[in-house]
């Protein structure tokens, strides 16, 4: 049982580190994407 909710956790864990790093990720391009407009 605890087993479970061991492994339910970290899968949660991992999800949100994910979603935390796609969300980073897409702020990035969004930055150099600006910057390239700018610099022309």
């Amino acid at each position: 049982m605890a087993a479970n909710e061991a492994l339910g956790e970290s899968e949660h864990l991992k999800s949100l580190i994910i979603s935390t790093a796609q969300e980073l990720w897409e702020d990035k391009v969004a930055v150099y994407v600006s910057r390239d407009v700018v610099c022309r």
